[in-house]
């Protein structure tokens, strides 16, 4: 990789990462999407939002990736399914933002009284699924950079493994055919997942509820808030080979409220061991304020102006 960037705004926050010889830029969230590789542009509109790419891709040959395409960029997060539905419900007519006491823009994790509201959209069939979580949602965007970059076109990935990718994300999910739908979702797009399975918990789920400009998301991360040193070790002897050829790792906030021990062994031991590697953490959002020691690890650190002031307001 040399001296270009890719910047992703996923909701608030923004991901920058570096290929090739043009600037990639592409924003995710509730208004306007744009992304940029070159010279000739494409326009785009999804729902209210507008998505405009311009795309003049390098030859496979004129880039070293095509010769050895193995995980370069590792995630660690809390993968999600997402669901996204309107603010009133098609049937019922009801305001859920009223009914569920939401904000019209907010990121929330739900109350006891607000997850129903996953139930309700879970049963819905105007509901619609997507593979989420912050980070997942960035490697499948990052996968798709990389595969334009390379002028890569067809079908997606039938099979992914070490020679099928740039990248690999872990997380926590349930035994279950909500886990298992969006493993297939993920790897089609060409990421390597790699979840640690929890019996007795449900896989985790992020109603996006639509408005205008706005959404509003209210999540139940379930079996992702599990995620255990045993889980991580397991994964470095399983994954050795996949695991040598990391040269960055992306973290979001949400993965250190219930893992900090495995942020730390991950910045210290398994970035901190290599020269190479760069750790990149992500704050997420203004309630995940524990950052503490793991400040002290980073090379690159992500955040909204809000999430910052709240972080390191004491």
């Amino acid at each position: 990789m040399n001296s270009s960037q890719v910047s992703t705004t996923v909701g608030s926050s923004q991901v920058s990462t570096t290929i090739g010889s043009s600037q990639v830029s592409t924003t995710v969230g509730s208004s306007q999407v744009s992304t940029t590789v070159g010279s000739s542009q494409v326009s785009t509109t999804v729902g209210s939002s507008q998505v405009s790419t311009t795309v003049n891709v390098a030859s496979p040959a004129m880039s070293p990736l095509a010769a050895t395409k193995r995980p370069v960029l590792l995630g660690v997060g809390n993968p999600l399914m997402d669901m996204l539905a309107p603010v009133v419900a098609s049937k019922a007519g009801e305001n859920r933002l009223e009914k569920y006491g939401l904000a019209a823009d907010d990121q929330v994790e739900a109350t006891k009284e607000q997850e129903p509201l996953l139930d309700e959209l879970f049963n819905d069939s105007s509901t619609r699924f997507n593979p989420g979580g912050a980070v997942q949602n960035t490697l499948r965007v990052y996968e798709w950079l990389m595969r334009s970059r390379l002028g890569e076109s067809g079908p997606p990935y039938k099979k992914v493994d070490s020679g099928d990718c740039w990248s690999m994300f872990i997380g926590g999910v349930g035994q279950d055919e909500t886990a298992a739908a969006m493993q297939k979702a993920v790897e089609s797009a060409g990421v390597r997942s790699r979840y640690a399975y929890h019996t007795g918990l449900r896989t985790g789920m992020c109603a996006s509820l639509a408005s205008g400009s706005n959404r509003s998301l209210v999540a139940s991360i379930g079996a992702s808030a599990v995620f255990t040193m045993e889980n991580w070790k397991d994964l470095l002897q399983a994954e050795r080979e996949a695991m040598d050829s990391i040269q960055s790792v992306y973290v979001e906030g949400f993965f250190l409220v219930h893992s900090p021990e495995v942020v730390l062994s991950v910045a210290k031991e398994f970035v901190g061991s290599n020269p190479r590697r760069t750790f990149i953490f992500n704050i997420s959002a203004p309630f995940v304020v524990q950052v503490s020691e793991t400040i002290t690890q980073m090379n690159t650190l992500l955040t909204s102006d809000k999430e910052l002031a709240q972080t390191f307001s004491d």
